[in-house]
C-alpha cells in the first residue's frame, strides 16, 4: 500500500470529502471523483513503478473537472458498494484500491491486495449543509 502524497499539504484535517458521479465512464460502476476539502483539491491515482494516491490540487473545480473525460480519469474511482460499506477502485488502474491501516493515525493508501491487513471497506455519513 502507498500513502497520500501531500506535496503542498503538511498537515490535512480530517474534512468533508465532496463526491461528483462521473457521466461518460461505465455507470454501472458507479464512477466518482472525490474532492477533498477546497473545491480544486481531489484525490487521484497515478504511477510511476506501481499506483499511488495523490491528494492533487486540478486546475478545474470539481464541478467542471467531470465534463472533461481525458483529463479526469486520473481522478476517477469506481466506487462499489455492499450494504453500507464502499470500496474505490481506480478507474485508471483497475485492480487497485483506496485502503488505510489497522493502526490509527495511518494515512490514506492504495492497494491491489484487497482483504489482507489493509482495510478496503469505507463508509460514508451524508452531512446535509
Amino acid at each position: 500500500a502507498c500513502s497520500v502524497q501531500m506535496e503542498r499539504w503538511a498537515i490535512l484535517a480530517p474534512s468533508k470529502v465532496n463526491v461528483v458521479p462521473i457521466q461518460f465512464l461505465d455507470r454501472s460502476k458507479y464512477p466518482i471523483i472525490m474532492g477533498v476539502g477546497d473545491r480544486k483539491c481531489c484525490l487521484s491515482c497515478s504511477s510511476v513503478a506501481q499506483p499511488v494516491l495523490y491528494l492533487e490540487m486540478s486546475d478545474r473545480l470539481i464541478m467542471d473537472l467531470y465534463k472533461h473525460p481525458e483529463e479526469s480519469k486520473h481522478f476517477t474511482f469506481n466506487n462499489t458498494f455492499t450494504g453500507s460499506t464502499h470500496h474505490f477502485e481506480s478507474a485508471t488502474y483497475l485492480g487497485w484500491f483506496h485502503c488505510t491501516s489497522q493502526k490509527s493515525d495511518e494515512p490514506l493508501g492504495i492497494t491491489s491486495h484487497t482483504g489482507e491487513s489493509e482495510i478496503t471497506d469505507f463508509y460514508f455519513q451524508k452531512i446535509l449543509s
